[in-house]
């Protein structure tokens, strides 16, 4: 392992006990049981992971840990229902001063909301990967789109609850970097 990996790595392993103090400050313990859903829990890249299967599971800690060690500014941390950056939350200081650290979190998660993937896999104690959705998540994002002799594909992420027509869809079109003007699609 090369010596800047290795940093990574301490850096995001410390990253991660931090947080998981953090958590148990508020009075909400790190590795708490879930209910319904995933919740209290770690959002890497688009991976999410339940503290209380985390706190169980030796191989879920060690795939956090590299996980983390590869996307050390891709974690998230979930505190009933809200995502907070950590490393922007850490990096604003929230904790100095006589502000409770709950309250910092609650501040800090309504003046900078997280707009999460559109597809995330909750990664299970066994290995297997479970889709799961977040209140406030987008489901339906568009994975690619491409335009060929006058005709132009949009292919979602997942299936859409309805299907969409062309008046949808706003269309400009640009040639060679020219100036973008609106085009009227049509089925």
């Amino acid at each position: 392992m090369a010596k800047s990996q290795k940093m990574n790595l301490v850096t995001a392993t410390a990253a991660f006990a931090t947080m998981v103090g953090m958590t148990s400050m508020l009075g909400i313990p790190a590795f708490a049981a879930t209910t319904t859903g995933p919740t209290n829990g770690y959002l890497i890249g688009s991976q999410f992971f339940n503290s209380s299967a985390v706190s169980t599971s030796s191989t879920l800690l060690q795939e956090v840990n590299n996980d983390l060690s590869t996307n050390p500014s891709g974690f998230y941390f979930e505190l009933n229902g809200s995502f907070v950056n950590y490393n922007q939350f850490m990096a604003t200081n929230p904790l100095s001063g006589s502000t409770p650290v709950a309250t910092a979190l609650a501040n800090y998660a309504t003046a900078h909301p997280v707009t999460l993937p559109v597809a995330i896999t909750e990664v299970n104690a066994d290995g297997t990967t479970t889709p799961v959705t977040f209140p406030g998540q987008s489901t339906s994002g568009v994975s690619a789109v491409s335009a060929v002799n006058g005709s132009l594909t949009v292919t979602f992420s997942s299936a859409l609850s309805t299907a969409p027509t062309v008046s949808d869809f706003t269309v400009t079109q640009s040639v060679n970097g020219g100036t973008a003007t609106a085009v009227t699609p049509t089925a």
